[in-house]
């Protein structure tokens, strides 16, 4: 397996740029060439020495990458040959200087818990009807206890993102034994 050096985030309006080295698919024989696309679309080409490649974005380039998860595959040619190399996806940051809205980058399941506990507030505080009709149309809405168990399974995966962001430490239990092994 090759370890690809492209970033797994990127902002949008950053120059970027990363070293790919192995030996395997040597410069100038080879080209490395990363395809990018998803709701946008870019292709790089390295410029390479004897075993490494260097790859870049330039301001332009990725000022124009639309926020959101893309893909990319990497991968060599030479004359007759592609070689696949690796692919994987990438997470593009807006630039909140560029911004002309507002900006919510809340997570969806941050947005999702946050709609979950107004609602627990609203029925708290007896803003919320559990039952009505209008004419033939008839809602029944959510119980508290329902909502509790919402709240909390989102929670968790509100815990698990900011687990993978690296912004909290893990919850998750590590259980260990010490004892001794047995021959029969």
């Amino acid at each position: 397996m090759i370890l690809l050096g492209i970033p797994r985030i990127i902002t949008a309006g950053d120059s970027i740029s990363w070293l790919d080295k192995f030996s395997e698919y040597s410069s100038p024989e080879y080209t490395l060439t990363y395809s990018l696309r998803g709701s946008s679309i870019l292709d790089l080409t390295a410029s390479g020495n004897s075993s490494s490649y260097e790859t870049t974005i330039t301001t332009a380039q990725s000022l124009a990458l639309i926020s959101g998860v893309i893909y990319f595959q990497a991968y060599v040619t030479r004359v007759g040959d592609r070689i696949n190399i690796g692919n994987g996806q990438i997470e593009i940051k807006p630039n909140l200087q560029t911004a002309l809205v507002p900006y919510d980058g809340s997570s969806y399941a941050e947005k999702t818990l946050a709609a979950i506990q107004a609602t627990i507030t609203a029925k708290l505080e007896g803003g919320a009807v559990q039952r009505y009709k209008i004419g033939n149309r008839e809602v029944e809405n959510f119980t508290l206890k329902e909502l509790t168990e919402m709240e909390g399974y989102w929670r968790f995966r509100v815990n698990r993102e900011a687990e993978q962001r690296g912004d909290r430490p893990s919850t998750r239990n590590l259980y260990m034994g010490f004892g001794h092994e047995r021959f029969f």
